[in-house]
């Protein structure tokens, strides 16, 4: 973006215009600033890596594993992102990333996993403003 109003930039100090093209760069830096302020301020999320560790001695026979998870999950949460799934006979570990607006949501997700998964490990970490996530 700021390579393009360079150039606008150049060009029309090129063209002799040097009061149009410091007016038309105030206000373009002046409209991104205001822009990326409002950005800003919508995408405040509490972003969490959510990691569910389960252990049952008589084995997974649902074959439904993964969405029984992320139904779950989803009544619960802002956004929801499967980023690492392993299932034994006997045992998965899965981790999230997870968006939650308050801390009533992760109550109510850990109360409904523990009602379809009796005795599930949870572990959360908070990842705030990390690149890329």
């Amino acid at each position: 973006m700021y390579l393009f109003l360079n150039i606008a930039v150049a060009v029309a100090v090129g063209a002799g215009q040097t009061l149009a093209a410091i007016l038309s760069c105030i206000v373009t830096l002046i409209l991104i600033t205001l822009v990326k302020k409002r950005d800003d301020s919508n995408t405040v999320e509490n972003g969490l890596f959510l990691s569910l560790n389960h252990i049952c001695e008589e084995g997974y026979q649902q074959t439904t594993l993964v969405s029984t998870l992320k139904s779950i999950l989803e009544q619960h949460v802002e956004r929801i992102e499967l980023r690492r799934i392993d299932v034994t006979n006997t045992q998965f570990d899965a981790t999230f990333f997870i968006a939650v607006r308050n801390e009533q949501q992760i109550d109510q997700f850990i109360s409904a996993l523990n009602k379809e998964f009796s005795g599930i490990n949870v572990s959360l970490l908070e990842q705030h403003n990390i690149a890329g996530v």
